[in-house]
């Protein structure tokens, strides 16, 4: 299959989101070493829902703010609901996230 891609803006991109996950968590009550695994876990499980809400072929990259898709391809998405819904998603799940982890 032969792919294309976009970029996407910067609050796609790694350190926007990790940003808004530290924000998220901080309450004081983690060490910096848990927070960092406690931000990567959070930031993979967001990668990873809106990754299964894309349409086959559409893969985000998030280090390189990139959507990748197939040629020809013209679905319209709106990557900002997808992320909102994998970030609700991550929210709801937060607890086992952070059981796991910590």
């Amino acid at each position: 299959m032969t792919t294309t891609s976009i970029s996407l803006p910067g609050k796609f991109h790694t350190d926007t989101l990790a940003d808004g996950w530290y924000a998220f968590i901080n309450s004081g009550e983690y060490t910096s070493e848990q927070q960092d695994a406690l931000v990567k876990a959070l930031l993979e499980a967001q990668v990873e829902a809106a990754n299964r809400m894309l349409p086959d072929g559409h893969v985000w990259h998030h280090m390189v703010d990139e959507l990748v898709y197939p040629v020809g391809d013209d679905n319209e998405l709106d990557m900002c609901e997808i992320l909102a819904d994998a970030t609700q998603e991550v929210i709801d799940s937060f607890e086992a996230i952070e059981a796991r982890v910590i």
